[in-house]
């Protein structure tokens, strides 16, 4: 037996019997927890817990404490789904992971063979994948070229015969990365009026506004509405999204889009490749289709977690330079009834205006909708510790949290040019504050080492924490406040249930990756 699988099976051993001693713990009448030698000793005389934990199960259960709930996991449903919401996310998931070929209705020109492959760390959030944007700016203005395919290419097709290339007479060419859609839901939910009341409060160098879209759903006639999905928040509306991805991206044809994409400005040159009826996507026996399933999907897909939950004191360093006048760091969501309830007056901190900035150098270069070929949406900052790369054409790959963040902030230009100044004069203290603050937004509770699950070498740091005496005065900025999810302070028996839970509930995601 090799040395590796040796380390393995005794991981999985400690794992084990960690987890059965904390749920051990946690039962309402557990007054013992199995020691390392499999025999069982008071909770008072475990190495593991301190003195005072054996006083709070004696006199109280587990089922007396206030537990708050777990923050979700990255690629994980909303808290608090109703059964039929659970099962519309799971159906939703399915058909997302779903891989189309020709036979399918892939295509017949296309970019990817499934929604995961474009948004995959995790299931619902960015990805290296990337597309090609073109175009061509004249004295006139931008030409997006849409009569010879424009301004999106699809790179692959069914037959070779039939495939697109960017046109000679672009002489604009911009990639842009697949953007997450985690918590796809809660930024639908954000009123018009909230967006607008943003874009109308900004003045002096930040300057944002409201792009103003129809949606696909909307009849002819209807007011526009605020764009927040896309680089450019070209897209109002998740099923608008979801609706244009199946056909631009997947050659998906739907009942929004019935026509196939035409290639390079010829209609007929794939004709004889795609043998599959439009509109390709139709509905189920509940009279579902495709892009609603997968809208549900993403409407109950939770956002990234930020932990510690109520924030760090160093968040002060990313207000104080000005990262927080585009990146607005929490939101209300609508009190309209035609939202669904788990979305409506919630409070979330996605870190965005989702308006429209003059970025001067950082712009890609194409003209969507009302947004200029200088202007971009303030990316939503909530994960940026899981994404991997980052800014629009994924420009920045470093390793390390910190390089990615130093990295993206030094392309930064026009209208955020004084918060890249203000950045530039921090003191190197201060630089590590702003790290150690953008690294929490996607960090998992209890996630001490920063791999993106909870496992025996977080409970060995966690364990570290409990024997600190007194374990208390554990400020937000301290690095155990990272298990101290119910945010009282100090780690007690209320963070050593909620470890267990973090160990053992159900996964939804996928498996998240960090370089």
């Amino acid at each position: 037996m090799s040395k590796r699988h040796t380390q393995r099976i005794k991981r999985g051993w400690l794992l084990a019997t960690t987890a059965l001693t904390v749920l051990i713990a946690c039962r309402p009448t557990a007054t013992y927890m199995q020691h390392g030698d499999d025999s069982f000793r008071p909770i008072a005389q475990h190495p593991i817990a301190p003195q005072r934990l054996s006083h709070e199960i004696s006199d109280r259960t587990s089922s007396q404490l206030q537990l708050p709930t777990l923050q979700p996991k990255l690629g994980d449903p909303l808290a608090g789904l109703t059964t039929q919401q659970l099962a519309q996310f799971q159906a939703g998931k399915s058909l997302f992971r779903r891989i189309f070929t020709a036979e399918d209705g892939l295509g017949p020109t296309h970019n990817l063979h499934s929604c995961i492959a474009c948004h995959s760390n995790p299931i619902g959030g960015s990805s290296p994948n990337s597309i090609t944007m073109f175009g061509r700016q004249t004295e006139n203005g931008f030409d997006p070229l849409s009569h010879l395919g424009g301004p999106l290419l699809q790179g692959e097709s069914i037959d070779q015969r039939c495939a697109e290339k960017v046109p000679p007479e672009a002489n604009v060419i911009s990639d842009r990365i697949s953007p997450s859609v985690l918590g796809g839901g809660l930024i639908e939910a954000i009123a018009d009026e909230t967006l607008a009341s943003l874009a109308s409060s900004q003045s002096g160098q930040i300057s944002g506004r409201v792009n103003w879209v129809t949606a696909l759903e909307d009849p002819a006639g209807h007011p526009h509405r605020a764009g927040r999905f896309g680089f450019k928040s070209q897209i109002a509306t998740l099923l608008t999204f979801t609706a244009a991805a199946s056909r631009n991206e997947l050659g998906l044809t739907n009942r929004f889009l019935p026509a196939e994409n035409n290639i390079n400005g010829d209609l007929q040159a794939c004709k004889p490749y795609d043998r599959f009826p439009d509109p390709e996507l139709t509905p189920d026996a509940e009279g579902l289709d495709f892009v609603d399933r997968v809208t549900q999907f993403q409407q109950f897909l939770a956002p990234p977690p930020q932990t510690p939950r109520a924030g760090m004191i160093c968040e002060q360093v990313f207000i104080r330079i000005g990262c927080a006048d585009c990146h607005t760091p929490s939101l209300p969501t609508s009190s309209n009834h035609a939202i669904a309830a788990i979305l409506r007056n919630q409070s979330i901190k996605p870190y965005s205006d989702f308006l429209l900035h003059d970025m001067g150098k950082l712009g890609d270069g194409i003209a969507q909708k009302e947004a200029s070929p200088s202007e971009m949406r303030t990316t939503p900052l909530w994960g940026f510790r899981i994404r991997f790369p980052v800014l629009h054409d994924g420009r920045v790959s470093a390793t390390t949290v910190r390089e990615r963040l130093i990295g993206s902030i030094r392309f930064h230009d026009g209208e955020a040019a004084a918060s890249v100044a203000s950045f530039e004069s921090l003191s190197p203290h201060d630089v590590d504050q702003l790290v150690s603050f953008i690294d929490s937004l996607g960090r998992v509770e209890f996630d001490h080492d920063g791999d993106n699950d909870v496992d025996i070498d977080d409970y060995r740091f966690f364990q570290s924490c409990m024997a600190n005496q007194p374990a208390t005065n554990y400020s937000p900025a301290h690095k155990c406040a990272i298990a101290d999810v119910d945010q009282d302070g100090d780690l007690d028996l209320a963070d050593y249930c909620l470890f267990q839970r973090a160990t053992c509930k159900p996964r939804y995601g996928s498996v998240i990756v960090v370089p």
